[in-house]
């Protein structure tokens, strides 16, 4: 089974590379991205995902880390 991982932050650049590197360095990973905290905490209390890890931007406009 693949390790849930999400990632949160609004910008698209920091997006793809976090996902490149993760998916590149470690198998068995599933990554989703997110541009906004709102988007992904909806995603997770529907139970839509289960994340094993969330990496969050602590600076981002609206809701942050």
């Amino acid at each position: 089974m693949a390790h849930q991982v999400i990632v949160i932050d609004d910008n698209e650049l920091d997006l793809f590379y976090a996902q490149i590197m993760l998916e590149r360095f470690e198998t068995g990973v599933d990554v989703k991205t997110f541009d906004s905290a709102r988007g992904a905490l909806q995603a997770i209390t529907t139970g839509q995902l289960q994340p094993q890890l969330i990496l969050l931007d602590i600076n981002m406009p609206g809701m942050d880390g």
